[in-house]
C-alpha cells in the first residue's frame, strides 16, 4: 500500500470513530458521554469519598466499593454523584502504595444529566509519592496523547488533580496529579466498533493498522505486550477496517523509563531503552508506506511534547532525545534495515 493509501486507511479510521458525531456533541447538538463532557468544559479535580483503608487492602480481590465523587471543571462548574471504584491492573496493582483503579458511575444519574450510558473510566495514578513517579505518570501520558496524533484508533486520556478523603470523618488523606483513560465499552462506542471476545493471531488483523501499531511499540521503545493473550492490547473491529489493535499500558517502554521496569529475557535487549521490533520481516519493503507515514508525524510529536509544561524541561528533553533517536532511524537505510528486517526466533515467534 502506498503512503497514501495509509493515510487513507487511518483517516477512515476518524470517520468510523465518530469524530463528526463528537463534533456536534461538543456543539450541544446531541448526546455527550461523561468522557466528552470532561474534555469539553476541562477537567480541573475529582474529590473521591471513600474508605481507602479497604481499597488499599482488599486490591486483590477486584471487588467495587461505594464512593462519592465531586467533580470540578475548569469553569468551576461542578458534578456530584455516587459510584463504586475498584482496584485495576498487575504489576502496579501488586508493588504500588495505591492501585490504578477503575470507575462506575450511575447509568441512570447519567442519563438524567443527559449523557450517555458509558459508564466507566480508569485512573491511572503515580506507583509512588514523590517527583519521580508523578515524571514517569506524566510520560505515559504523554505516550497515549502521541498514538493519538498517529491514529484515532486510541484510547484518549485527560489530566486531573485527584482529592481522596475518608468516607467517615471526610479527612483528606492523599492528593496527587493522575489522568484518566476512556473505557473500552467508549471507545469502541467512538470508534463505531465491536470489542471481539477472543485475542487473535497477527494474520487476522487489518495490516496496515497492525504495521502502525508496531512501529509506534518500536518508536515508545515498548516490547511489553502480546497479541495471542491481549496483553496489554485492545482488538477491536469494525465493518470497514476488520480486526486491529489498539495499545495500552505503557510504564515498562523505554519512553516512560521507570527503574521498576527491566527488557524482556525474551528479545536481545541490555537495558528498557533499547528497542526492537516485533515483527517478521524478509523485505523493508511492506514497511514503507508506514515509516513514511511516520516521518510525516515528527514535529506534531516533538511540540506535544515540548509544549506540555507540566513535565519538567530536562525529562522533556530526555522524551525528545529519544524520539530523535527513532527518527535517526528512519533517516539511514541501513539502520532501517538492521532493525526492522529480520524473522523472530522462539517459541513465541509467530505470535508477532
Amino acid at each position: 500500500m502506498s503512503i497514501r493509501g495509509l493515510v487513507l486507511t487511518l483517516a477512515l479510521t476518524v470517520t468510523a470513530s465518530g469524530l463528526i458525531a463528537q463534533d456536534l456533541a461538543i456543539k450541544g447538538l446531541t448526546t455527550k458521554s461523561l468522557f466528552d463532557h470532561m474534555t469539553v468544559e476541562g477537567l480541573k479535580s475529582i474529590r473521591i469519598a471513600t474508605n481507602v483503608e479497604t481499597l488499599s487492602n482488599d486490591r486483590n480481590e477486584y471487588n467495587y466499593q461505594e464512593a462519592k465523587a465531586l467533580i470540578t471543571f475548569s469553569n468551576g462548574d461542578t458534578i456530584q454523584e455516587k459510584l463504586e471504584l475498584r482496584a485495576r491492573g498487575r504489576y502496579r496493582n501488586r508493588f504500588c502504595e495505591l492501585p490504578p483503579l477503575k470507575l462506575k458511575f450511575s447509568n441512570k444519574a447519567l442519563t438524567e444529566r443527559n449523557l450517555k450510558q458509558l459508564n466507566e473510566l480508569k485512573l491511572v495514578i503515580p506507583c509512588q509519592q514523590g517527583k519521580r513517579y508523578t515524571s514517569w505518570m506524566y510520560k505515559e501520558h504523554l505516550v497515549y496523547q502521541m498514538y493519538n496524533l498517529i491514529t484515532a484508533a486510541s484510547y484518549r486520556t485527560q489530566m486531573l488533580e485527584v482529592i481522596f478523603e475518608d468516607m467517615e470523618t471526610g479527612k483528606v488523606t492523599q492528593s496527587f496529579e493522575a489522568f484518566l483513560i476512556e473505557d473500552k465499552e467508549e471507545l469502541a462506542h467512538r470508534l463505531n466498533a465491536e470489542v471481539p471476545d477472543t485475542c487473535v493471531a497477527p494474520p487476522l488483523l487489518n495490516q496496515d493498522m497492525y504495521k502502525c501499531f508496531q512501529v509506534f511499540q518500536f518508536l515508545i521503545g515498548n516490547t511489553d505486550w502480546l497479541l495471542t493473550t491481549c496483553h496489554n492490547v485492545e482488538i477491536l473491529k469494525t465493518a470497514e477496517l476488520g480486526l486491529f489493535p489498539v495499545p495500552y499500558d505503557f510504564d515498562f517502554s523505554g519512553m516512560v523509563n521507570t527503574t521498576y521496569a527491566i527488557p524482556s529475557d525474551k528479545f536481545p535487549l541490555v537495558k528498557v531503552q533499547d528497542r526492537y521490533f516485533l515483527g517478521n520481516q524478509t523485505s523493508l519493503n511492506p514497511l514503507i508506506p508506514t515509516i513514511d507515514y511516520y516521518k510525516g508525524k515528527k514535529q506534531g510529536l516533538l511540540q506535544l511534547v515540548n509544549e506540555f509544561d507540566r513535565l519538567s524541561k530536562g525529562e522533556r528533553k530526555k522524551m525528545i532525545k529519544y524520539i530523535e533517536s527513532f527518527y535517526k532511524i528512519l533517516d539511514d537505510s541501513a539502520q532501517m534495515n538492521n532493525y526492522f528486517v529480520h524473522l523472530l526466533e522462539g517459541a513465541r515467534a509467530d505470535h508477532y
